[in-house]
């Protein structure tokens, strides 16, 4: 999903002021946990408290991306996330602080809604942080069957 710098402004500033914001996804890099057009619910979050698995939204250059975090370091008092798409064969480049826009806090897939927060999901997060070898295999779906 590309976005100009002045709009990941604009998306910050609705999403510190509301506290939340939906968006619709784009592409299959989440797949099956997230598909393309499922409305996304992001939230404020605090740093401290992400954790490996936790699904963020970012602005990495020009671009408004939604992957899981891989790690999460600190470097001289900076913070710094790594991230990866679910079905994506290789990592994200480290994103700032300042570039994390929310959290994922749920998936609306017609009328049913899928709490990031869940077990389901915190199950298929453990999942593809502990095996990797599934990004290969739902890479090889998708492309398989052109989703």
């Amino acid at each position: 999903m590309s976005v100009k710098p002045l709009h990941a402004v604009a998306i910050q500033g609705i999403i510190h002021k509301k506290g939340f914001i939906d968006l619709p996804s784009l592409g299959n890099s989440m797949y099956p946990l997230i598909k393309e057009g499922d409305i996304c619910r992001f939230v404020t979050c605090n740093f401290t408290h992400l954790t490996e698995g936790d699904i963020l939204l970012y602005h990495l250059n020009g671009e408004l991306v939604a992957h899981r975090l891989i790690e999460k370091i600190n470097v001289e008092g900076n913070v710094f996330f790594q991230c990866k798409g679910d079905t994506n064969l290789g990592k994200d480049q480290w994103v700032m602080e300042k570039d994390v826009i929310g959290k994922l806090l749920y998936i609306k897939r017609n009328k049913r809604v899928t709490s990031a927060l869940g077990r389901t999901a915190k199950v298929w997060g453990w999942s593809i942080l502990s095996l990797p070898v599934l990004s290969s295999f739902l890479r090889f779906y998708i492309n398989k069957k052109g989703v």
